[in-house]
């Protein structure tokens, strides 16, 4: 949709200790196998994902959580501007 941004939703199988470089480690690789545009804008550390009694992900809740984080200008979005300029 227009005017939307990509955020990445992260759940860690540990414990961060340098929250920052592992996202840059994450989008360094990334970028390497996914279109410019395609790069998340926001990453968000999560402790788990929103679920539905089924199991399923619940995509609604989680643009909700991101949109208010956003409103907010939580600590707890990693911002990431891909260079917009490379053609790959």
């Amino acid at each position: 949709m227009f005017g939307e941004e990509v955020c990445a939703w992260i759940v860690p199988d540990r414990e961060v200790k340098d929250p920052k470089q592992m996202v840059a480690d994450l989008l360094k690789l990334a970028e390497g196998k996914l279109a410019h545009y395609k790069l998340p804008r926001f990453i968000y550390l999560a402790e788990q994902f929103p679920l539905t009694a089924n199991g399923k992900v619940q995509k609604n809740k989680m643009r909700d959580v991101t949109n208010k984080l956003l409103k907010e200008g939580s600590k707890l979005l990693i911002e990431f501007a891909p260079n917009k300029n490379k053609r790959k």
